[in-house]
């Protein structure tokens, strides 16, 4: 089962075909609902865990391809608010957002603005 926010998050991620993504919220909603667990713990089944190391073996899948669902929901998320405060945003965030918001990265206990 996948978890509703592992869809709403991965929504828009765009592996050149449905069932590679539907695996990709599969792995990221096993992972995700048992952290300190190992692939196969996590996994639950050998053939999940198999498929699973499938997919991150496939020379379909390319990292920058997982990542962009995930950020797409991210800007999505924080573009309509006018003061973000963080502790490491990705620059390439930060360019997408440009100066609609002014964003204050954290340091120790002080906020320096990086926009």
């Amino acid at each position: 089962m996948i978890d509703q926010w592992v869809r709403e998050e991965l929504e828009k991620t765009q592996l050149g075909d449905a069932r590679r993504t539907n695996r990709f919220m599969k792995i990221v909603s096993n992972l995700s609902d048992k952290p300190t667990s190992s692939v196969p713990e996590a996994s639950g089944t050998w053939a999940e865990t198999k498929a699973t190391y499938d997919f991150w073996d496939s020379p379909y899948i390319k990292p920058s391809q997982l990542r962009k669902g995930h950020v797409d929901a991210t800007v999505s998320r924080i573009k309509n608010h006018q003061i973000i405060l963080t502790e490491g945003l990705p620059l390439g965030i930060i360019d997408r957002l440009g100066k609609s918001a002014k964003i204050f990265r954290q340091s120790c206990s002080t906020f320096s603005k990086i926009n």
